[in-house]
């Protein structure tokens, strides 16, 4: 029988994943922008002749607008030459600012539209503010929401198996959590990955599962 499989994404790192191992390998031929090609490349780490995948869980963080963040600006103690900074850098770059925020628009809206597929959304916080209009942002609550939906998932042996696309170490809870409930945690990327998998996610995942980017690559159908 196989084994009900459930996988794991968080989104903002693999899609750095993506970018590293189609510039490393000169992929052309991919473009993670493309549901269909990006769901390919997920489904790619489940053995289909062992797995029988549940569900994708992809947790990301919609993107902030001029306006959200002259709205964030606005509550901090921060001069008014600041905040001009920050205005000026934006009109200065305005059309590749607006172009990184529909296109993350529109993967949220679209993506949680395909079969199998739950999305989970964290939050997205200014975390600095330079005096020169430079600012900082960072993901919050992505790990959070994946360490209770895996935690929900094995308390409840919704799933057999975990595969996590991930390679943020603050998961590592979640993944023990997952073992002490019997459940196969498997920790994932592509061979061609810089990277790696962290020291800290191999010790405590059952299996880690390399796959080749160059063979996926020869698979994909443009559409």
């Amino acid at each position: 029988m196989k084994k009900k499989t459930a996988i794991f994404i968080d989104w903002d790192n693999y899609r750095q994943e993506l970018e590293a191992v189609t510039k490393k390998t000169c992929v052309t031929n991919f473009n993670y922008n493309n549901n269909k090609q990006l769901l390919s490349s997920i489904k790619y780490f489940v053995n289909k002749d062992e797995e029988e995948l549940y569900r994708i869980f992809i947790y990301t963080a919609p993107p902030l607008s001029q306006s959200d963040i002259e709205e964030e600006l606005n509550r901090r103690n921060i001069s008014e030459e600041t905040k001009n900074n920050v205005k000026q850098k934006y009109n200065d770059n305005k059309t590749k600012y607006d172009s990184i925020y529909n296109k993350a628009r529109k993967f949220i809206d679209t993506i949680s539209l395909e079969e199998y597929v739950a999305l989970r959304k964290g939050i997205l916080k200014i975390s600095n503010v330079c005096e020169d209009g430079t600012i900082s942002i960072n993901q919050k609550q992505v790990d959070m929401l994946i360490g209770l939906d895996i935690a929900q998932l094995s308390y409840e042996n919704r799933v057999d198996k975990i595969i996590l696309l991930s390679k943020d170490t603050d998961i590592k809870p979640a993944i023990k959590v997952a073992r002490i409930n019997g459940i196969h945690t498997v920790v994932a990327c592509f061979e061609e990955y810089p990277a790696g998998i962290p020291k800290e996610l191999k010790v405590h995942a059952d299996t880690i599962r390399k796959k080749s980017f160059v063979e996926f690559s020869k698979t994909i159908q443009a559409k």
